[in-house]
Formats: C-alpha cells, sequence, structure tokens
C-alpha cells in the first residue's frame, strides 16, 4: 500500500523545523494564514472548554478554587492563541 503525504506550509514548517529539511527554502505564501486559522480554532476551543469549566464550578460542591484555577489558565491560553492567530493573519504578505 502506497503511502502519501499532504505537503501543506504546516507540514514542510514543522518537518524543517524538528528534524527533516525539506527543498523549498523561502516560506510559503500560505503558512502564515495555516497557521493564523489553526490559531483561531485552538482560541475557540479554549473558550468552550472555560465554558465547561465554568459549568462545572457550578456543579462542583468542592475543589471549586482548583477548578476556577484551570479556567484561569484555560481563558489565558485562548488568549494568547487568539492574538497569535489574529497577528497571523494581520501580517500574512510575506513582502
Amino acid at each position: 500500500m502506497p503511502s502519501a503525504v499532504w505537503m501543506t506550509p504546516s507540514w514542510q514548517t514543522n518537518r524543517r523545523g524538528v528534524y527533516m529539511t525539506t527543498e523549498q527554502q523561502r516560506q510559503h505564501p500560505w503558512l502564515r494564514e495555516d497557521v493564523g486559522l489553526r490559531a483561531c480554532l485552538a482560541a475557540r476551543e479554549f473558550g468552550r472548554a472555560a465554558a465547561l469549566l465554568t459549568q462545572a464550578v457550578h456543579a462542583a460542591s468542592d475543589r471549586q478554587g482548583d477548578i476556577r484555577l484551570q479556567r484561569l489558565d484555560v481563558e489565558h491560553a485562548a488568549q494568547i492563541a487568539r492574538s497569535f492567530g489574529e497577528s497571523l493573519l494581520a501580517h500574512r504578505a510575506d513582502g
């Protein structure tokens, strides 16, 4: 069974940055958009997780403090991912 690889900008950048070089030396023009959209999707999922943790705080009889701290961490992660994604999307042009 033959294998196949999707040659996306993220795939190439990850492989080049971690352990493997790729032939393309110039940044792919879609890279910032691809990573920016992924970061915005991650921010949305972090937001959904924070909403679930809010529900858990109200439902919990004990450990509410721990759940609140977890919610703050998830909200912070959402804010970072959103800012990162929006920044990349705002500066898509590579010049």
